[in-house]
């Protein structure tokens, strides 16, 4: 390749009025072809002041809170547009169930989504769900509002200011679902959090069912009519108990180098990001919080693209879903 002898220079000169992406152009000498270069000079000045801000905000977050918790609500409710967009599917696949509840029950749902953000759920659930909205950051009320112009046939019955650990202004057995999404990574007790959401959730019953749908079979243990002790029982079915409904970002194997690399970063990772965990197995925690069914699925983000994979780092691609039964 050709050397540039005015290439410092021009640097020079472009730094001092401020530009920092300078473009040269390459030349070989090997077959005549030539490429565009862009050499980006201040990437590396932004990521330090960002970074450095964000660190002396937080050692003085007490007065900074405010800012905080309204700067946080605005970048996050600009996250789920492209985050619905590459695990849409997963999403629409994770809330099927949702949908064969609302039929079972022949009713809308009653459904407690913490950490609900600007309501980046809310175009996955059924028609007519009624939803408590949970989050510790009070500024995603406006965002809320937003969403439920965007998707009118979700309704928001009311929005709460607190944590998944401590639910005690909901009564016991009173929903149908839970949902948390990209929550369990923060949580500071993930085991308190989950006992929570079992406490909420509606245990096993029986139903009343329509009559034209007594011989839907589907709608049956009992799929033999002869078994029922009286003729209003041929009309109530068996329902299983609430559901949690989770998506989140988890550990990778500890084999590989990625979890080398969540291990290395977690700290400073923990700090900058409100105590985000790239570390937590949280299928353990599902595993052994007592619930009577679960079915989950680990899986791996697929990018292909160098921007999105620098807005999506491999340290927080692997991911589960699940649904698990009270």
């Amino acid at each position: 390749f050709t050397r540039c002898d005015s290439f410092r220079e021009n640097k020079r000169s472009l730094k001092r009025l401020g530009i920092g992406c300078v473009k040269i152009r390459i030349e070989s000498r090997m077959d005549g072809m030539s490429e565009l270069f862009t050499y980006t000079s201040n990437i590396w000045y932004y990521l330090i002041y960002g970074v450095g801000f964000i660190v002396v905000v937080k050692m003085f977050k007490r007065p900074f809170r405010k800012m905080l918790d309204i700067t946080y609500a605005k970048f996050i409710s600009a996250i789920p547009k492209g985050y619905n967009k590459k695990l849409g599917y997963r999403k629409e696949k994770l809330f099927t169930e949702m949908f064969k509840m609302t039929r079972e029950l022949n009713r809308p749902l009653e459904v407690i989504e913490i950490g609900s953000g600007s309501g980046a759920n809310f175009q996955f659930f059924p028609k007519g769900t009624n939803v408590t909205c949970i989050d510790p950051n009070p500024y995603f009320a406006s965002y809320l509002k937003n969403a439920t112009k965007e998707n009118p046939d979700v309704n928001i019955r009311e929005f709460l200011v607190g944590v998944a650990e401590d639910m005690s202004p909901l009564l016991n057995n009173s929903v149908d679902a839970v949902v948390c999404t990209l929550v369990l990574c923060s949580v500071r007790d993930v085991g308190q959090a989950l006992q929570e959401f079992k406490r909420v959730l509606r245990p096993v019953g029986r139903t009343l069912r329509s009559p034209s749908l007594v011989e839907t079979e589907e709608y049956y243990v009992e799929k033999n009519l002869q078994f029922f002790k009286s003729p209003m029982e041929r009309f109530h079915f068996w329902i299983k108990g609430g559901k949690l409904f989770y998506l989140e970002h988890v550990r990778a194997d500890e084999r590989t180098f990625n979890y080398k690399m969540q291990r290395l970063l977690n700290p400073p990772w923990r700090f900058i990001s409100d105590g985000c965990n790239l570390t937590r197995d949280t299928w353990r925690y599902v595993d052994e919080a007592g619930f009577s069914d679960v079915k989950q699925e680990k899986f791996s983000v697929e990018i292909y693209s160098t921007w999105k994979k620098i807005a999506f780092p491999d340290v927080i691609r692997p991911h589960i879903l699940g649904v698990a039964t009270k």
